[in-house]
Formats: structure tokens, C-alpha cells, sequence
């Protein structure tokens, strides 16, 4: 087991309504959509367990209720507490909404809508043996147009956050999974506000600190759009 693992609480964003998916996936959390025959969320909680995890804080908002019938409090033996926002927060708002339910030093945060088979317990080791205050994990994408992209030097430090545009070529995305110092979100995100991390947090850090970007060769698997989610339906794990 990585030896940081216990400096680390894993936190999934899963509060998204799906607005995009209802005319093929309706009246359920985003997360909570069927792919290969279970909940997509339950992909990720499986590779939380594979390093080494028992706990995990799942932020809901969208039919809390029904996800939390669903899944209990327990998965396999990893153990689940919900982080219930009273309205939606933005990425930013619903961790900072969780910070009384962890109690590491770092928090794991991930989207609860896409998934990318990194090695997680080798990215945190690779995190702090590199000494950077956040670091992020990335996908390399035939088009970034959907994503926007990132910049990163040759000793993968992102030293640019890309807008989406038009314009279709291969790039580095940001995968969703971040790794935060737990004091860094409580003292940037002020309480129950709204707050991206993509738009707020990470370009006002840029210049400031060192972010890291992992390079994961694996794919990168979400279920925004019908499109997506009919492919993350058809592709295997790599």
C-alpha cells in the first residue's frame, strides 16, 4: 500500500443533475447512470479500492436520497459518507462544503462522471515525491476542442490552462482527479458560495505555485453527452 495513502482523504463530485443525458438517462444522478450493466460511479469506487482506500465522501445534491438508498454506506469494503449540498456549489463550493467530514491532511478529489484507470496510489507518491502543492492527472485526447486543454513543461509542470475553442487537434486534458492540500481549499473557497475549480481556483494558482501534471496514457471515459456515454457503454478499460 502507498505509504501517503493515510494523508489522504478521496473525495467524488456526484451531485450533477445529467441535464444533457435525460432524453437517454432520466430521473437518476448523473453518476448513478448504468454503464456495462452498473451504476458508473461504482468504476471508480473500484479503483479507489484497488489502492488501497477504505473511505470515501461522495457530494451529492441531485436525488441524494435516491443514490444514497442505492449505495448505502458501504461498498465492497470501502466506507461511504455523503456530503449533502443544500443547492448546487460548482466543483469548487461542494468540496469546500465537505471540509468538516475530512480529516487528512490531503484531499483526492474526482469527477464523479469520468474515469481514466490511473494508477492512484503511483500518482500520489509521484505528487509528493515531486513536492508539488497540487497536482492534476491528464489525458492525452485526439480533440480538445470538448475539454479545453493544458500546457505542461518538460518536467510536467502545467504552465497553462486552454479555453475550449473550435479548433480540433490532440492535446492534454485535465481527467478530473485532483490532488489538493486540504488547508489550501478551506482557506481559497469561501463557504456555501458557488465555485469552479477549473475557472477560479486552478488559473489563479498557476503563476503562484507548481502544479503538477501527471501523463496517463489511459483513456479517458466520461458520460456528459449522449455521444460520450454511448461510447463509455461500448469501450473496454485500458
Amino acid at each position: 500500500m502507498q505509504p501517503y495513502i493515510h494523508n489522504v482523504t478521496p473525495v467524488v463530485l456526484a451531485g450533477g443533475r445529467g441535464t444533457r443525458l435525460h432524453a437517454i438517462v432520466s430521473d437518476i444522478p448523473k453518476v448513478m447512470a448504468v454503464v456495462r450493466g452498473r451504476p458508473f460511479i461504482t468504476f471508480i469506487m473500484d479503483q479507489l479500492i484497488e489502492a488501497g482506500f477504505k473511505r470515501v465522501i461522495l457530494c451529492v445534491g441531485y436525488l441524494a436520497e435516491m443514490m444514497i438508498e442505492t449505495l448505502g454506506y458501504e461498498y465492497r469494503n470501502l466506507s461511504i459518507k455523503y456530503s449533502q449540498e443544500p443547492y448546487a456549489l460548482g466543483t469548487g463550493g461542494a468540496v469546500k462544503y465537505a471540509i468538516p467530514l475530512i480529516e487528512t491532511s490531503h484531499i483526492l478529489l474526482m469527477n464523479g462522471d469520468s474515469f481514466i484507470n490511473a494508477d492512484l496510489g503511483y500518482f500520489l507518491g509521484w505528487h509528493f515525491d515531486n513536492k508539488f502543492k497540487i497536482s492534476m492527472v491528464l489525458s492525452e485526447v485526439y480533440d480538445v476542442s470538448r475539454y479545453g486543454s493544458v500546457k505542461i513543461n518538460e518536467k510536467q509542470v502545467i504552465t497553462d490552462f486552454i479555453e475550449k475553442s473550435t479548433e480540433i487537434k490532440t492535446g492534454w486534458v485535465n481527467a478530473g482527479i485532483y490532488l489538493f492540500p486540504r488547508e489550501l481549499i478551506d482557506a481559497s473557497i469561501e463557504p456555501n458560495a458557488f465555485y469552479s475549480l477549473e475557472k477560479g481556483l486552478m488559473p489563479a494558482l498557476i503563476n503562484k505555485i507548481s502544479i503538477g501534471g501527471y501523463c496517463c496514457k489511459s483513456k479517458l471515459i466520461d458520460i456528459g453527452t449522449p455521444e460520450s456515454y454511448k461510447v463509455a457503454n461500448q469501450v473496454s478499460e485500458e
